[in-house]
């Protein structure tokens, strides 16, 4: 079932950076279960996601957060991109989280296409991402949406090396023109 035509897409402020973070940690916590540690989700992830988007809160980088949010108000879903050009793309999807009882109605897909035309419109032409490489849901999702794996590697993450790939969209319009075709076609 769709989600996506009751939906507001809208700009996040960094005042509104810890209800944020309160989704990153509940959909860490369904998506990651398995990837990550346990005890890293059960009890660092609060401390570690709140300091993460009050970090994120004094960039001075090009970028945004969107959220998907319900007519009352509620979070359903973000999205955060940034500009970084040191990668051989422009613009970095830094997260796309959408809350696990939303998951699969087509907010992702709308998040994507809301961004990925804000990437167009201020003159940037590629991004990419990073995704934990057993995340095997988010890489479907992304594979349908045109994302090709350009890399595998890993990090060190969260104190364990977790490997990842790169996911990569060397054209944003063509990206938003996608997202845009699929989250109409779930609203009808």
């Amino acid at each position: 079932m769709s989600t996506t035509s009751t939906v507001r897409i809208r700009e996040v402020a960094p005042a509104e950076y810890p209800a944020i973070a309160d989704l990153h940690i509940a959909s860490w916590r369904s998506a990651y279960r398995g990837i990550v540690k346990d005890r890293f989700l059960d009890e660092t992830i609060y401390e570690n996601r709140r300091a993460h988007w009050a970090d994120t809160a004094t960039w001075t980088i090009w970028g945004f957060v969107l959220a998907a949010e319900a007519a009352d108000g509620t979070l359903l879903g973000f999205i955060a991109c940034w500009e970084d050009r040191s990668s051989g793309f422009d613009v970095l999807l830094d997260n796309l989280h959408i809350h696990p009882d939303y998951k699969g109605g087509g907010l992702g897909r709308a998040l994507v296409a809301a961004a990925a035309a804000r990437i167009v419109e201020a003159g940037y032409r590629s991004l990419y991402l990073y995704c934990f490489r057993d995340n095997a849901r988010a890489r479907r999702f992304y594979a349908s949406i045109g994302g090709t794996v350009d890399e595998e590697g890993f990090d060190e993450t969260f104190g364990e090396k977790l490997p990842h790939v790169r996911i990569v969209w060397p054209d944003a319009a063509a990206l938003a023109a996608r997202c845009s075709a699929a989250a109409a076609a779930d609203r009808d």
